[in-house]
């Protein structure tokens, strides 16, 4: 009989060797593409978690054109988007963390996991992979409810500020995420398992 194989979606982990340098505890990114929740995180949400903290700032990376997202931009916005894959694991490892209301079903999340990789861990939604990469509430946090709607921006801003005050379980947060990716889906090993397979049915 014929087998699935499952295997894991993988990232470059040797872009983020090394120690963790320290975070910038207000400065959080969107990596993303834009149609994932942007508009949702620059009307709705950034603008409540700077109320509270007003200077705070949200740092947003695309490969995908930013053009219509400028009418959002405020105080603290930088819309960057393009950048090299070097200038993204710096900011990267440099924020604290990725503000991600993301309305579609992930199933590789490839930005949520170069963000864990980096030690910055995900505030995002429930959709697809995403519940499981934040691994109930340890490596990440998966917001209930619809994304796009005002109720999931009041919970969504509520999760990022109760753990931006709570700055041990934020320290825990990030061991765990890095080395969550580091085990499940640093390439190379993922390389690795698909040579043993390939072996294995040759």
């Amino acid at each position: 009989p014929e087998k699935l194989i499952v295997m894991p979606n993988g990232v470059d982990t040797t872009l983020f060797a090394g120690p963790l340098p320290e975070k910038r505890p207000l400065k959080f990114v969107y990596t993303s593409v834009p149609e994932r929740g942007l508009a949702q995180l620059l009307r709705e949400i950034f603008p409540e978690i700077r109320r509270v903290y007003p200077v705070a700032e949200l740092w947003v990376t695309s490969y995908q054109p930013l053009v219509a997202y400028r009418q959002y931009e405020a105080k603290g916005v930088h819309l960057l988007g393009r950048i090299h894959k070097m200038d993204l694991a710096g900011l990267l490892l440099e924020s604290s963390l990725m503000l991600y209301p993301s309305n579609f079903e992930e199933m590789g999340a490839i930005a949520v996991l170069e963000a864990m990789a980096a030690g910055t861990p995900a505030i995002t939604s429930t959709l697809g992979v995403l519940a499981e990469l934040a691994g109930d509430g340890e490596r990440g946090i998966a917001v209930p409810g619809r994304p796009g709607t005002p109720e999931f921006s009041r919970k969504f801003v509520e999760a990022t500020l109760d753990l931006l005050e709570d700055g041990r379980r934020l320290e825990q947060m990030r061991r765990a995420a890095r080395e969550y990716v580091l085990a499940h889906h640093d390439w190379n090993k993922i390389v690795l398992r698909w040579d043993e397979q390939l072996s294995a049915m040759s």
